[in-house]
């Protein structure tokens, strides 16, 4: 038998860890639009021990540490493209998807959004239901340019945000 991560530069192993993370992000945010309230699956997760089990944050941090470290191994190749082309690729990995996300989203929200809708948890009332965003909004969002809590339109982008601002940093990090 032909072990992949010989073959493709590809290690099962922290391919399934990261699928079983990114399913922990994704039930998280399913999560956060459940409303609180009543014997419901979201009162379940909110107010008890299962929560612990359903939390994004420590998710979120594995990719951050997995990202750096498939990220360090691909700089440190033989034949690795230099700083410019490594955040060349990483633009178009990161930035295009975004930006098509983005558009998607606010294309989305132009055409259904009917106002507040109070039945939802309080992270929809909060986060989700902010004013309409304007060029400038969505050219900030597009290029991953902002701090947390910038990202109305697409609140999960703030975790982008950092793996764009690592990325370009990574380089001259490997350089001492």
């Amino acid at each position: 038998m032909v072990r992949t991560e010989f073959t493709t530069g590809r290690n099962e192993s922290l391919d399934a860890l990261r699928g079983f993370a990114a399913a922990m992000v994704v039930l998280c945010h399913v999560i956060l639009f459940a409303p609180p309230g009543g014997p419901t699956f979201g009162w379940l997760l909110h107010f008890t021990p299962l929560y612990l089990l359903f939390s994004g944050r420590a998710p979120v941090i594995f990719f951050f540490v997995l990202s750096g470290y498939v990220l360090t191994l691909s700089l440190m190749r033989p034949g690795a493209p230099g700083p410019v082309g490594f955040a060349l690729r990483r633009a178009c990995r990161l930035l295009l998807p975004v930006t098509g996300a983005v558009l998607l989203s606010a294309a989305l929200r132009r055409i259904s959004f009917a106002g507040p809708l109070p039945e939802y948890s309080w992270y929809v009332q909060q986060i989700m239901w902010v004013p309409a965003p304007g060029a400038g909004d969505l050219l900030r969002q597009s290029f991953l340019i902002g701090a947390e809590g910038q990202f109305g339109l697409d609140p999960a982008l703030w975790s982008l945000v950092h793996e764009w601002r690592i990325s370009l940093v990574l380089p001259a990090v490997l350089l001492f």
